[in-house]
Order: structure tokens, then sequence, then C-alpha cells
């Protein structure tokens, strides 16, 4: 068992490109979101095929699901996360959020889209764009919140019922 671990998590995922994330992004929200977003699911694309793997290990339980944590390292990428965006908030760049919900529902989302591309056969190399997750993005910035009243914004029409 150890062997089979150790041969799956031999290239263990770097989180130095957080960092550049960090230097490069920190103070504009909504750019350090798209860029840590596309980061995070070329991550999480490179991980999954290790993870699946894993998990399919006949002795799947608690333990194996520790250890493909450590591989993944998605406490520390929460973490980092948490961190920011209760930065943020402690700046009144954002308005108030449950931080631990919104880190999770964002990091799970990411992680779901980067599994459809695995199973799907994507190229997996091709790294993402922070340009391409913008509207990923936007869905978290925005939410469901109403448009403010007096605005032109187009509504979308109730789907009509179909006789039958």
């Amino acid at each position: 068992d150890q062997l089979f671990l150790a041969a799956l998590t031999l290239d263990a995922p770097s989180l130095g490109g957080l960092s550049e994330i960090e230097a490069t992004a920190r103070e504009d929200p909504r750019a350090y979101l798209a860029v840590f977003a596309a980061w995070l699911k070329d991550h999480n694309r490179k991980v999954l095929p290790t993870i699946l793997t894993i998990s399919a290990h006949p002795k799947y339980g608690k333990e194996m699901m520790d250890q493909i944590h450590r591989h993944n390292r998605a406490g520390e990428i929460a973490a980092i996360l948490r961190l920011r965006v209760r930065s943020w908030q402690q700046a009144g760049k954002i308005g108030p959020v449950d931080v631990i919900s919104f880190a999770h529902t964002f990091m799970q989302a990411l992680h779901t889209k980067a599994l459809i591309e695995v199973l799907s056969g994507d190229d997996v190399n091709i790294p993402s764009r922070p340009g391409e997750m913008r509207t990923f993005v936007d869905v978290f910035w925005n939410g469901l919140k109403p448009p403010k009243t007096g605005t032109s914004s187009r509504r979308a029409k109730p789907a009509r019922k179909k006789r039958g």
C-alpha cells in the first residue's frame, strides 16, 4: 500500500504559483479571483488523475482520504483563500460574506470544473487563462442579487408552461 501511494504521489504539487498571484493581483479582488481560479483549476486537473486512482484502491477509507488531501493540499489552498477574502472584508473591498462557505463553494466549483475536463479527455496541459475565468468569477461576485431598482437591466422572462 505504501509503495502504491508513493508511486502515485511522487510529484507533489507546488503552491509556488499562489505567491505569484499574491504579488500581482492581491489588491483587486475580482482580478485576484480570476487568476486564482485559473491556477486552481489547473492544479486540480493535475492532481485529479492521482486522486481518482487512489480513491479506487481496495482499502480506500479515511486513511487513504487523508493521504489524498495531503497530496492535493486542499487545506492549505483553502486557508490561503480564506485569509485573502477576510483581508478584503477588513479593507472594505467586499461586502459581508461567510468566508468559510465562500472558500469551500468556490473551490468545490473549480474542482468540479476540472473533474469534468479530466473525465472528458480535454488536454489538461493547456493552461487556463484568467480571462476565461472572469464569467465564472462573476457568478460568485454578483451572486443572485436582484438588479438595483431604477436601472435598465434585462430580466429573464419566466419560462412558459407547455401545454400537453
